[in-house]
């Protein structure tokens, strides 16, 4: 189109905008007869002038809309929109605009808030727009992508029809816009999540046709969403008798200008048939804009922008960036991508949007992680001619008519010349004495670079109710987690059921509601469904309240779904038997598609997750009940590769959106932690949060949120102080309890030496499990042991005073160790290859050490072994827990196994095993003791509070001594009672946490 021809197009439209609106048909008609394509295109002009003060930031729809409504459809705060769908609750008004009025509303089923976009009666009356915008809307809905905006329902009530969208929290990128330009990060990293949301409609068969700022929404925490997709090809001009141009059936026709002049390509300009690469140049336009603070395309008047964009080439970026140090050779490359972007003929720009976006993310693979200052410096001018003779050679050599070769995308040149560029760069950065390792690691670490979110990174609780909480799992759209919850009624078997729940708002909404324990829930990437673990099988439910659950197939611990929703990565069924395997079965029946591992007893592969790009299949390989590594697979078979070498437990773990890492939970390095490991190997490395005991990792495919389970107690050692025995059978009255041994940390496992003079306990005070040992005032505080993150517990004291042992996990397996109580390092004393060997006890002579094991192959059993050297025995038969040497040596007393109740006894030398008839109640698993005179135990069935009784061997009589105002510990030995009786020692929990955390803008 020529400048004569826009001049005579700028005429025409100045003068009818001097008439009346009712006027100006007729004046088209007269002053353009004969020339329907010069009627169309002035008539566009002014229906997109109509109602708008600034034609150049309005939506060609919005502009349409606007024209034809003579009254705003209005809908009073408070009231429901529709009878049939009585769940969203207006609240307020929030926008306007052609398309009808905005309201934010409550959508009360799912406890989330919507936007509520009400359409003008006018727009309403056009029987055949209405259908075209409800095919069209229904095309966007499908759109289920995190970049662009959901659709969640159509709907009519009193004639009113409107749109229900989710409700976006930020503002549009024409507001960011007014505070000034953005950064070259920030503008990347938006323009990398619109690409993403173009590509995902492109392959859906849809084109925006209207990308600008006023169309891309931007929350606080970086998130991009995409508005208005499949709306714009709504968007034509209502025709009016004595119009020419056809109407469009689901195709832009020739001879319709739709779109926002500043951000159209030529052939939308034009009114030429559009495809996906229109979105590409428009997409160019909004990058460029971005970083210049300007549009590409600019005029005094809409016939200047309209020539401009068909004839002239965007002023160089140069121009518009500060005189600072270059960031060499980004920006040089950036320019060839925008300038190949904004080509005039489609056939030269980049054949489809994922092109563009690669070249993009290879860029943001080199930019450093220097200063903003240092990040926005722009282009030289003889970069930006370098690189546009760069364009135009690679016109020059590629045929026009040459489907093939066009069919193949074209590079730009600086790809194949990317090792000379790099090199010369490095040099100039070693000339100016700025590059050494350090930097060169800063430089070049992909890995470092992938994150370029903007804002503080921040952890806040997500889900704090009452109740037992964990794995957590985020929507596709990193908008909801689900996870699994007790619903706060600490239910005595610790079953749960599965929840979902909004970020920032609302209550968690139940979805299953069985008597079982449900688990491990995983969201299907298509957003349909929540795969879930029920006693050992996978569970499917729709992830919309009130779906119907059905059974899938048998696993074990872990599910994800491949990408695609059609496949899913499980644990097969473990035994004693029978290892876990890595599977692969069909999302929809459940078919065994494929065996991925074939571990050897006794180790076994668990926890599966598929990478976000579904190539990978990271999982966890046990070795032992103590120690787990992180493995990768790839998904279509081969040898798994490990990852970690850390020989301890495992609580989870999580792909990054990116796909280049992985974030697992593990006690390596000095108590609980978060870790992040290359998904390509490397040292693992820790990440900072600020949490006790965090476990369960999840991450959002956005790559900008991680959850996680925060679960720890703080327990400390109280006090209570009695005249002992004097004389009798049972100790006398307590007072009441005062603080004894008490940190921000958990402190149990406490136990009197046989002289009553020192007490040992277990600390998490210095960050992880060690012993500590003082005085039996509590003074001459000090710590035996230091085993950086080593699951460490039992401690015993020798009859002498001077030994201590205990069980640890600094093997990877369950072993008793012996450690001076001076210091010294810790001896480990089964050293045998059984998995568990724990819970020891001396002798009374302190010749033998009693422990509890597994070996043998019966089951947990009691040991002895002679603490000189020599072979253990085993002394009970059909299974046992942990116990005590009686003051004579003549018996053993001990408890039946985990979590039963019952003690009982056996000849030290072997013999009958034989239940203590008064106390079938006693010895839950830790909580009880045994001193001379008798046996100390707290029964566990009593509720909601707790009582410390002695059984007296001399009278058979069981006598309570002090009720517990507080928790006790199960899990760990809680009380201990001195050897005179005066002083008992209770461990009791202060406070408890079962959290489940969110960081926002993790990186």
């Amino acid at each position: 189109m020529t400048a004569e021809r826009w001049q005579q197009i700028e005429q025409l439209y100045h003068d009818a905008l001097e008439r009346e609106a009712g006027q100006r048909r007729a004046f088209l008609n007269e002053a353009c007869a004969g020339n329907e394509a010069l009627r169309r295109e002035v008539a566009a002009l002014l229906a997109a002038n109509d109602d708008a003060d600034d034609f150049l930031d309005e939506h060609a729809l919005a502009v349409e809309a606007k024209e034809m409504a003579a009254e705003r459809a209005s809908v009073p705060a408070g009231s429901l929109v529709t009878e049939h769908f009585s769940h969203y609750q207006i609240l307020s008004k929030i926008g306007a605009g052609g398309m009808g009025e905005v309201y934010l509303a409550r959508d009360s089923l799912l406890e989330r808030p919507v936007a509520i976009k009400v359409l003008p009666p006018n727009f309403i009356a056009d029987a055949d727009r209405l259908r075209r915008f409800a095919r069209e809307a229904k095309a966007a809905s499908s759109l289920n992508h995190p970049n662009i905006i959901t659709i969640y329902e159509i709907g009519v009530s009193s004639g009113l029809h409107f749109i229900a969208t989710e409700f976006i929290a930020g503002v549009t990128l024409r507001e960011r816009l007014k505070d000034g330009k953005l950064s070259l990060r920030e503008a990347m990293a938006i323009t990398r999540q619109i690409a993403a949301a173009l590509a995902a409609a492109h392959e859906a068969g849809i084109v925006h046709r209207d990308i600008k700022p006023e169309n891309v929404m931007v929350r606080p925490d970086g998130l991009v969403k995409v508005l208005d997709f499949g709306l714009a090809r709504v968007g034509e001009r209502r025709q009016e008798p004595g119009d020419s141009a056809t109407q469009e059936s689901s195709h832009t026709q020739t001879g319709t200008v739709i779109g926002t002049p500043r951000y159209m390509s030529p052939e939308q300009a034009r009114g030429l048939k559009v495809d996906a690469r229109t979105d590409i140049f428009s997409l160019g336009v909004v990058l460029y804009e971005l970083i210049a603070g300007q549009p590409p395309f600019t005029g005094a008047t809409m016939a200047e922008v309209f020539a401009a964009l068909l004839e002239k080439q965007p002023p160089p970026l140069a121009q518009y960036l500060p005189e600072t140090l270059p960031v060499l050779p980004v920006l040089p490359m950036l320019e060839e991508i925008i300038i190949r972007a904004l080509e005039k003929d489609c056939e030269d720009r980049y054949l489809t949007i994922r092109d563009f976006a690669a070249d993009m993310e290879e860029i943001e693979q080199q930019i450093s992680a220097r200063a903003e200052s240092g990040e926005t410096r722009g282009l030289s001018q003889s970069g930006r001619k370098s690189g546009r003779r760069g364009a135009e050679n690679q016109r020059a050599s590629a045929p026009r008519n040459s489907r093939q070769l066009r069919a193949q995308p074209v590079r730009p040149a600086w790809r194949e010349k990317r090792g000379l560029i790099l090199s010369i760069a490095l040099a100039l950065l070693a000339a100016l004495g700025i590059v050494g390792y350090q930097l060169r690691d800063r430089l070049f670490d992909v890995t470092r670079w992938s994150r370029t979110l903007s804002g503080p990174i921040t952890t806040v609780p997500f889900a704090t109710s009452a109740g037992q909480k964990d794995f957590a799992c985020f929507s596709p759209d990193g908008s909801q987690i689900a996870f699994a919850w007790d619903g706060g009624q600490q239910r005595e078997d610790g079953a749960r059921d599965i929840y979902i729940k909004l970020i920032g708002v609302g209550d968690p909404v139940q979805l299953t509601f069985s008597p079982e324990d449900d688990n491990r829930p995983a969201w299907s990437p298509d957003n349909k469904h929540i795969a879930f673990l029920r006693q050992g099988v996978i569970y499917v439910i729709p992830s919309l309240p009130g779906g119907v659950e059905r059974r899938l197939a048998e696993a074990g611990q872990g599910i994800s779904w491949s990408p695609d929703s059609k496949v899913m990565a499980i644990a097969g069924p473990a035994s004693k038997n029978a290892p876990g395997q890595i599977l692969l079965i069909s999302a929809d029946t459940g078919e065994r598609l494929q065996q991925l591992t074939a571990p050897s007893l006794p180790n076994s592969d668990d926890q599966p997750a598929f990478s976000p790009d579904g190539k990978w299949i990271a999982f966890l390989r046990s070795f032992g009940p103590t120690r787990r590594e992180v493995f990768v697979i790839p998904a279509s078979g081969g040898e798994p590769q490990q990852l970690t070498s850390d020989k301890r437990q495992i609580w989870g773990l999580a792909w990054t959106g990116n796909g280049r890492e992985i974030v697992y939970a593990t006690n390596r390095g000095g108590g609980m932690g978060l870790w992040r490991v290359r998904a390509s190997g490397g040292a693992p490395e820790r990440l900072t949060v600020p949490s006790l005991n965090p476990t369960s990792p999840a991450i959002s495919r956005q790559d900008d949120r991680l959850a996680y389970t925060e679960i720890y107690t703080d327990s400390n050692i109280y006090s209570y102080e009695g005249a002992g025995f004097a004389g009798h059978a049972t100790p006398d009255k307590f007072s009441q309890p005062v603080a004894f041994l008490t940190s921000s940390r958990e402190d149990h496992s406490q136990q009197f030496s046989l002289d009553g003079q020192q007490i040992v306990f277990i600390s998490m005070r210095s960050g992880s499990e060690e012993l500590w040992v003082c005085n039996r005032d509590g003074k001459k505080l000090r710590q035996v042991t230091n085993f950086d993150g080593t699951p460490t517990g039992t401690p015993r004291w020798s009859p002498d005073g001077r030994w201590i042992a205990f069980d640890t996990r600094a093997t990877g397996d369950a072993e008793v160790f012996i450690v001076n109580t001076e210091g010294g390092a810790p001896h480990n004393f089964t050293n045998s290859p059984s998995s568990y060997d724990a819970t020891p006890s001396w002798s009374r002579d302190g010749q033998w050490l009693y422990f509890t094991s597994n070996r043998g192959g019966g089951g947990e059993n009691i040991w002895k072994q002679p603490v000189a050297g020599g072979a253990a025995i085993q002394l009970t038969h059909h299974g046992a827990g942990e116990g005590f040497e009686s003051a004579d040596g003549q018996l053993f007393y001990f408890s039946k196994g985990r979590g039963g109740t019952g003690l009982w006894y056996v000849p030290a030398e072997g013999g009958e095993e034989k239940p203590v008839p008064e106390l079938s109640n006693a010895g839950y698993w830790r909580s009880w003791g045994l001193l001379a005179q008798g046996i100390y135990f707290i029964a566990k069935e009593e509720t909601p509070r707790q009582t410390v009784k002695f059984f007296s061997f001399a009278t058979r009589r069981i006598t309570p001594l002090v009720m517990v105002g507080k928790d006790t510990l199960w899990s760990h030995p809680g009380l201990a009672l001195s050897p005179d009786g005066r002083t008992l020692l209770l461990a009791q929990k202060d406070h408890s946490v079962n959290d489940i955390m969110l960081m926002e803008n993790f990186r």
